[in-house]
């Protein structure tokens, strides 16, 4: 019943939806050909076993009045091709190996024999592309596992591929949102056009189509870089596809364990540093993990696990201008502008009409530019001590730059996946996997909760893809994906829950303010964003307090498809369904 739901579901898409179009097989492989006898006379009913060589798993199929075979959606991986018919030597193809996407032409030729005897053939370590004509290149494990990548970022080697820019991200309209494309250039097109699939399931933002959830590096099998004339099934990507194929357990238990290892004692200070001479600051890259795959029943179910942590601690560094101690005191006599000019403190209370200039007004400065102790707001004086004191020597005539604190930007992250493969019986394949990455970001050395401000950043990320691949008959084959993949960008100030009230403000603006934070306040010499704009002058009289604010962007991707492949004769009619 499930069986016939999901079919006619794929035929009723394909004839209603225009855009429905003919479709490749993903990430998975295929292997097609023709059995022939020695006169190149075709062989039909002959039984063709597939079986991968790391799991055991076996995909029977016959070949048809034409002598055509078609054995789609299989992992990446090492397999044996099998052809047995009665009055023939069975004829066999060892160490065939399979990468992302390929279709493999595998002919067989029947010599007259006993089936007891066979024909074997070893596998050419490269299998030509022969059925389609796209254009790409495949990155394998090899490669994955051993070329250096600063980062471990599997997406880094699509670098390799013939046509491929690297780019550090073309973002949509609001700036660099998260899940922007920070990947390549491929083909000309722009980065935020590329698709990017990881088990065949859609893995891209929905603000600016870049790559939300990246798989641990040592979780990835091998991936592949379409690179032009690709399958319609990538209709939506104007740039390049790049299609992963995570790993799966196999009939063998495998592990692995790393660490790699950055920090400032093995780093020189930076240029900038010296010039202000600044000590060199901390740094700390810690990037470890483990992966464990195996059986759970031979022949039949498999797991695959990876565990990645990364501990990173960059510098910190913040160079301000806070109050003098005198300013605290409302004592501006030694308070100059860059030029070495005194900065007069006016009374307003003083101000009157100019007896000499109609329209005009005057008003006296302070005695001793002084302001008196009494004459300073309530508010103004309970959000002094929110600026921390200087701490080393102002530079020029107006003593700018007399605040510096360094410090350490932690950002610890976690991150896992887990699959599992299950072979339900001879005409059901079964996998699903799950992948998430826990982040959260901070600030160590800080002086006060509103100098500098800033956030303590979160930014979640989970995908997960169940997957059923059927075989109805020789000719009839199915598969149906689910995919979820969920990325949150949540930061919140530091000064979370401050409550305004205390700094003196009354009830009608602070019953008013839903979000508790402290508020932004500025000292500037001229209004910023008025239109008004001194060249060479920050209008900062000090630096800002406040200004962290909370930002929280989820974003969902929901992704259903179906596939179909009949076999007509010597044609393949796929279709199939992508909502």
């Amino acid at each position: 019943m499930t069986t016939r739901f999901f079919s006619l579901i794929a035929f009723v898409c394909f004839f209603l939806f225009g855009s429905v179009a003919v479709l490749a097989q993903g990430e998975r492989a295929t292997i097609t050909g023709t059995v022939t006898d020695s006169t190149q006379a075709i062989v039909p009913d002959t039984r063709i076993t597939v079986r991968n060589l790391d799991t055991n798993v076996e995909e029977r199929t016959v070949t048809n009045s034409s002598g055509i075979y078609y054995v789609p959606a299989l992992p990446p991986g090492r397999y044996e091709v099998a052809a047995e018919k009665s009055g023939f030597r069975a004829a066999k193809v060892e160490n065939l190996p399979l990468t992302v996407g390929l279709t493999a032409t595998v002919n067989m030729i029947l010599e007259v024999g006993t089936v007891s005897e066979a024909v074997e053939v070893n596998a050419t370590a490269v299998q030509l592309e022969a059925q389609t004509s796209g254009l790409g290149k495949v990155v394998q494990t090899r490669q994955i596992l051993e070329l250096p990548n600063l980062g471990r970022d599997p997406f880094q080697y699509s670098a390799l591929a013939p046509g491929v820019i690297p780019s550090s991200g073309q973002v949509g309209v609001g700036g660099d949102a998260i899940g922007s494309a920070r990947n390549a250039r491929i083909s000309g097109g722009l980065a935020m056009q590329n698709g990017i699939l990881v088990d065949g399931g859609e893995s891209r933002g929905t603000t600016s189509s870049g790559q939300t959830y990246t798989p641990p590096l040592e979780s990835v099998a091998e991936f592949k870089v379409e690179t032009a004339t690709y399958s319609p099934q990538f209709g939506r990507a104007a740039g390049g596809v790049i299609n992963v194929a995570t790993k799966s357990g196999t009939n063998q238990f495998h592990g692995s364990g790393y660490e790699y290892l950055r920090n400032d004692h093995l780093n020189a200070n930076n240029w900038t540093n010296n010039l202000n001479g600044i000590p060199k600051g901390l740094y700390q890259w810690n990037q470890f993990g483990a992966t464990i795959g195996g059986p759970v029943v031979h022949n039949r179910t498999f797991f695959f696990f990876n565990y990645q942590g990364k501990r990173e601690g960059s510098p910190y560094q913040f160079l301000d201008t806070v109050p003098s101690t005198l300013q605290r005191q409302g004592d501006f006599s030694q308070t100059f502008d860059r030029f070495g000019r005194l900065d007069v403190i006016y009374d307003p209370q003083t101000t009157r009409p100019d007896p000499a200039h109609s329209g005009s007004l005057i008003r006296d400065p302070f005695p001793g530019n002084k302001i008196p102790s009494d004459r300073v707001d309530p508010i103004a004086a309970k959000v002094l001590p929110f600026w921390p004191d200087a701490n080393r020597p102002g530079e020029g005539p107006s003593l700018i730059n007399n605040f510096f604190i360094s410090g350490k930007t932690i950002l610890p992250t976690n991150a896992y996946f887990a699959r599992v493969d299950h072979m339900i019986n001879a005409k059901h394949r079964l996998y699903g996997r799950f992948g998430a990455q826990q982040a959260r970001g901070y600030s160590t050395g800080l002086k006060s909760i509103a100098f500098p401000a800033t956030t303590i950043d979160s930014d979640p990320t989970r995908s997960a893809l169940i997957s059923e691949t059927s075989s109805f008959s020789p000719t009839m084959l199915g598969e149906f994906r689910l995919s979820y993949t969920r990325i949150q960008n949540n930061s919140y100030p530091l000064s979370e829950g401050f409550n305004m009230a205390s700094l003196g403000f009354g009830p009608n603006l602070t019953s008013n303010v839903f979000y508790k934070q402290f508020p932004d306040i500025y000292v500037q010499t001229y209004a910023s964003g008025t239109g008004l704009t001194v060249t060479g002058a920050s209008p900062n009289e000090v630096g800002q307090l406040g200004g962290a604010h909370k930002v929280l962007t989820p974003q969902d991707t929901w992704q259903a498809q179906y596939h179909f492949t009949w076999i007509k004769a010597r044609h393949s009619i796929r279709m199939g369904a992508d909502c």
